[in-house]
């Protein structure tokens, strides 16, 4: 029987096939034999000199097991069979499906094969860090105030104004003259019970859209104080917000849960964005809106919505705790209200602290005054401006992780990257695995079963 020998070097779970010379021996096939071990018998000492065989009779290919000088001049050869070289075509027209391969892979699946530190590397998106929005404004802000007025409004008996910190001190000086307090009983009992409500908005007061100058009226009177008159549901723009994906790997690393993306948004904190509903995309774009006479902010993103809200309430009344930045108390003025109403003409905010230190006046005052104080209680409350003074601007945070480079040639040729499709085996080369696999073809059911088991363990199609 004709057997070719090579001295060729191959991996055992490989299909390569060699090429190239070959020598050409007759041999004595032993019996009992096999056609998946053969064992062979051929003249000459032969120990050294083969690794490799083919049998064009059998049409396979065999790894030299082992060489034995069974008597003088004569050597045995105990063969394996090369099930990978040997059914190569028929593996390569096997359909499958690919978990791992060295070409055609998919990048932005999760290999389990890489490494992944616990450690993680905070990387801040310049481009975003420290920007504020057009509109957002902490200091002094916007105040908003909803009143009972002959003007009215869409909002029936209640108009709405918004003033800035001038226009609120101004008219906090105003409300404590007691012609005007009279003049206001005619409409109602309590003269402060004619404003509804006082909100404050990190906004800035110049950028309110769509409200038109006016005076601002309670009852009938007019206080002569410019304000903004807002007769709609007031909305400021929609207005984009766009920052950069930081990509550093451009593979399945930049997402969840190897790294994690966070933005920080103004007037309410960081929110953690989902980067696997962005594979593929270079940016995040938030679009948004701010309902002026509420301070309900609404974003939207990637068809996820988050709501808020960033007013904080202020107080109104004689005996109510300050609606500016500063907490003071009349009582800290001086025993007189003329003291008080100098310092409410000249001190900014303070105006604001006149009336909350109201009922904090010293005896001499509050007999001056008890006509204006008698019966008033606190309307409204100062509300906490922790978070919009903490988080007054655009922050993008992105966690990544410290790993081993799955872009390495020597790994990708080893181990191959994740593909998990059904795919025609001969359409990829290098590192394969399969899952559950079966290849198709005239063999012993011992064959296939070894063929098989290289294809679901991996194999290299060379």
């Amino acid at each position: 029987m004709e057997v070719h020998f090579y001295s060729f070097s191959k991996r055992e779970n490989s299909t390569k096939q060699p090429t190239g010379q070959y020598t050409n021996v007759n041999v004595t096939l032993k019996e009992p034999t096999s056609v998946t071990d053969p064992v062979l018998i051929l003249s000459g000492n032969h120990l050294t000199d083969y690794t490799y065989a083919h049998i064009p009779s059998f049409n396979r290919y065999y790894f030299v097991g082992e060489a034995v000088s069974i008597a003088t001049d004569l050597t045995q050869l105990t063969l394996h069979e090369d099930y990978l070289a040997s059914w190569k075509s028929n593996i390569q027209s096997t359909r499958a499906m690919i978990l791992r391969c060295s070409t055609g892979y998919n990048k932005w699946i999760n290999d389990r094969l890489i490494r992944v530190n616990s450690k993680k590397i905070l990387t801040t998106v310049a481009d975003a860090s420290k920007v504020k929005p057009s509109f957002y404004q902490t200091q002094p802000g916007t105040y908003i105030l909803n009143v009972i007025s002959q003007t009215g409004s869409s909002n029936g008996f209640c108009t709405t104004y918004a003033l800035n910190l001038a226009g609120i001190n101004t008219l906090a000086y105003k409300m404590l003259d007691n012609d005007i307090l009279d003049q206001l009983r005619i409409y109602f009992t309590d003269p402060w019970s004619a404003i509804i409500n006082c909100i404050w908005l990190p906004i800035d007061y110049s950028n309110i859209p769509r409200a038109q100058a006016a005076d601002v009226y309670i009852g009938d009177w007019n206080s002569n104080i410019s304000g903004k008159l807002i007769n709609e549901i007031c909305r400021i723009p929609p207005f984009d917000f766009k920052t950069p994906i930081p990509v550093r790997h451009n593979d399945f690393r930049d997402y969840p849960p190897y790294s994690n993306f966070m933005i920080t948004i103004p007037g309410y904190g960081a929110i953690p964005i989902d980067m696997a509903n962005y594979v593929g995309e270079t940016e995040i774009e938030l679009k948004g809106h701010i309902d002026l006479m509420t301070g309900d902010v609404s974003y939207y993103y990637n068809n996820n919505t988050i709501s808020f809200n960033i007013s904080q309430p202020v107080a109104v009344s004689q005996v109510a705790d300050n609606i500016g930045t500063a907490v003071s108390g009349v009582a800290s003025l001086g025993a007189s209200a003329v003291s008080m109403v100098g310092g409410l003409a000249t001190g900014g905010i303070g105006a604001v602290g006149g009336i909350v230190g109201f009922a904090g006046l010293a005896a001499s005052s509050a007999s001056t005054l008890s006509s204006i104080t008698e019966g008033h209680n606190v309307k409204g409350s100062i509300g906490s401006r922790s978070n919009t003074n903490t988080y007054n601007t655009w922050r993008c945070e992105y966690y990544e992780p410290e790993t081993s480079d799955p872009d390495n040639a020597n790994y990708i040729a080893t181990c191959g990257r994740p593909f998990e499709e059904v795919d025609l085996i001969s359409n990829h080369s290098g590192y394969i695995e399969c899952s559950n696999a079966s290849v198709n073809g005239a063999m012993f059911d011992s064959e296939r079963n070894a063929v098989n088991s290289y294809l679901n363990s991996g194999f290299y199609l060379e």
